[in-house]
């Protein structure tokens, strides 16, 4: 069963804008924490249509159009034409969806924007760990706090 159907079947613990996650067993890693952009991106926006969303590099890149640090290891090989260009939610959601480890470690994902009517959706990271993120998509009353480190 594809991650996106489990969404409404899950009750993943939250806190303001980071989307914890679910260790699944038999996972690639050994049942360790894995990762799924399609799912997390889904789950961040609430409710909300995803409007677009554009693909960048692979975890730790050399710049780009260079394959990043085993990207050949990604079980989704993402084409170069369908990066840095805006995607329905539709297409983007099928390319996503990959399960990744997300701890510590090179990152093991896709850079990521995706827009909301009120939210930019972002992929953060701090030394190969790595989460979903977003903030308001126009000036707003919010509490901002530091994406990526301590």
């Amino acid at each position: 069963m594809n991650h996106l159907h489990l969404v409404w079947s899950l009750y993943l613990l939250r806190s303001t804008s980071t989307i914890w996650c679910v260790t699944f067993p038999g996972s690639p890693k050994g049942g360790e924490r894995m990762g799924n952009l399609a799912l997390w991106i889904a789950l961040e926006a609430e409710g909300e249509e995803i409007l677009g969303v554009v693909i960048g590099e692979f975890g730790w890149s050399d710049g780009w159009g260079k394959q990043g640090y085993e990207e050949e290891k990604c079980p989704k090989q993402i084409p170069w034409e369908k990066r840095g260009i805006v995607l329905p939610w539709s297409e983007a959601r099928e390319l996503l969806d990959y399960e990744f480890y997300n701890g510590y470690g090179a990152p093991e994902c896709h850079a990521v924007y995706a827009w909301t009517k009120t939210k930019v959706i972002f992929v953060g990271t701090y030394d190969g760990k790595t989460w979903i993120e977003s903030v308001p998509r126009n000036p707003t009353e919010c509490h901002p706090h530091m994406v990526g480190g301590g």
